[in-house]
């Protein structure tokens, strides 16, 4: 029964999303007055793209499984990654980033695989923070550059302002890991009667515990192995495609930004996507591509946005269900 009310929660969430993401894929249709043939006539490249898309996604699995082989449980397949680092990616289209996927990987590696419960939160959390540095990276290049480029300090600060905030917040659980520890207990604390006393209780004696060990396991991680180093590279590598995927889109319909820029771009959409503020960044993410886009090569098509989101969102979702009706039987037995 239990199972069976998560099931309702996920599908309801998907509903939700879908709806949520429609509606403002329609909203910019209508105010863009995007024809609807045209819009059909990009298929081609819209394949493409997502072809490009979803090479991100066997970059990711690849992480996923070296530092499950890392980290995790030897004899841990390739093919099992895959499957589940993908079925992952489910989560993070139906809900906000970093607050669904990340969960599923901890609970299927912990629960099916038997790995400890600090060691498959540390896998999840080397992934996110390899994304982060990455990210930081080229905000701080891109907003050097197009400072240079003349694009207004109006919208460059908000997009600086929530890299810093993310690189901050990961600062401190990389070298401040009691402060984001008491900080988890006290928000447990406070929602004891939501998530039921006994097991909050049970929790918060655990805490310390945890956070030791997880520590202990990240400082050697960090500085003691190469692993986070290359970690870094292939996040790169999986930013490039996706500055493919959104470069192809712009040259199909006329409008070349170069794939320095789409990469910088998508990089700035996806920082402040990644914020909990809506699901899957709806809104913020056509915004900033029409944006940024806008002040280097003159007024952007309407269109532009919401090709890249069936690409990058429809599709995506599509491709992440099926693997997750596939593998359910198989990880959350």
């Amino acid at each position: 029964m239990s199972q069976g009310i998560e099931y309702n929660k996920y599908l309801k969430n998907l509903v939700v999303s879908v709806i949520v993401v429609s509606t403002v894929i329609i909203l910019i249709g209508f105010l863009g007055r995007i024809d609807l043939m045209v819009l059909l006539g990009l298929a081609p490249y819209i394949v493409l793209a997502y072809i490009f898309f979803f090479f991100q996604y066997i970059i990711k699995s690849i992480k996923f499984y070296l530092l499950c082989r890392d980290l995790g449980k030897e004899g841990f397949s390739f093919v099992d990654a895959f499957r589940i680092r993908i079925s992952s990616e489910l989560f993070s289209l139906i809900g906000f980033s970093y607050l669904g996927d990340e969960a599923y990987r901890i609970f299927v590696l912990n629960r099916k695989y038997g790995v400890k419960l600090h060691r498959s939160g540390l896998i999840g959390y080397l992934e996110v923070l390899s994304e982060v540095v990455t990210s930081i990276s080229i905000v701080i290049l891109g907003v050097i550059l197009l400072f240079f480029r003349g694009i207004s300090l109006s919208i460059l600060l908000p997009i600086a302002f929530s890299a810093l905030t993310v690189s901050g917040i990961n600062l401190l659980i990389v070298f401040k890991p009691k402060i984001v520890g008491n900080f988890a207990k006290n928000i447990l604390f406070r929602f004891r009667r939501v998530i039921g006393r006994e097991r909050a209780e049970q929790i918060i004696s655990n805490m310390d515990s945890f956070i030791d060990a997880f520590n202990e396991d990240l400082e050697a991680a960090l500085f003691n192995r190469n692993i986070f180093t290359l970690l870094v590279l292939l996040t790169f590598l999986s930013t490039v495609f996706g500055g493919l995927s959104l470069w192809i889109i712009s040259y199909a319909l006329g409008y070349e930004i170069n794939l320095l820029y789409s990469i910088i771009i998508l990089n700035f959409s996806v920082v402040l996507s990644t914020l909990p503020i809506t699901i899957s960044g709806s809104g913020i993410f056509e915004i900033v591509i029409l944006l940024l886009g806008g002040s280097l090569v003159g007024n952007l098509p309407w269109l532009l946005p919401v090709a890249y989101r069936i690409s990058s969102y429809y599709i995506p979702l599509l491709t992440t269900l099926i693997f997750f009706i596939g593998s359910m039987n198989k990880y959350l037995d």
